[in-house]
């Protein structure tokens, strides 16, 4: 399966992206920006699926995480995005992304985007995200692989009807279901 031709961003790049085109790879770099900042994603493997890079063998998600997590470390060090990670279930390190406030500054300037919050981003400040990172990853790692089944995954919905803050809402066509995580 080859990865789906997306266009994301503009055609003349380099005059478009200060600060990022210094790097060969500044258009995958303004995509990872993209889904942070208005897709509200908040993982390597969220990005690589949103942008249309194959997924479907272990082989292709391996290698497409890997350049989704080199970009990641370009941004990191020019401090437009924080990557924190954890351990969690049988994976080593866990990488949650969002937006760092240089990272904000730089996108509503530099391109004008209403940015909204990232996945990772409403986890710290709705559920002590800092403090709990295994089950912030847990929440990322699910809803990631709902939107990789086809489902529809939002990250910390308000549900009216329980007047409650569940983990994750998964939704396709008529069906809705909430997710909600407890601590041993």
């Amino acid at each position: 399966m080859a990865p789906r031709s997306v266009m994301l961003y503009p055609e003349t790049v380099s005059s478009f992206i200060p600060v990022l085109d210094k790097y060969r790879i500044s258009t995958l770099l303004y995509r990872v920006l993209y889904w942070i900042g208005l897709g509200g994603l908040s993982t390597v493997s969220d990005i690589a699926l949103a942008i249309g890079f194959d997924m479907s063998t272990r082989r292709a998600k391996d290698t497409n995480r890997q350049r989704i997590g080199r970009a990641c470390k370009i941004l990191e060090e020019e401090h437009l995005i924080c990557e924190d990670n954890t351990k969690f279930w049988r994976v080593k390190k866990f990488y949650m992304l969002r937006l760092s406030d240089t990272g904000i500054e730089y996108c509503q300037n530099t391109f004008g985007w209403e940015l909204i919050k990232s996945d990772w981003d409403k986890l710290i400040q709705w559920h002590n995200g800092i403090l709990y990172p295994e089950h912030s990853a847990m929440v990322l790692n699910f809803a990631f692989h709902a939107r990789l089944r086809g489902w529809k995954a939002t990250v910390l919905p308000h549900d009216l009807e329980n007047s409650s803050e569940p983990d994750v809402m998964i939704s396709k066509g008529e069906e809705k279901y909430l997710a909600l995580w407890e601590s041993p």
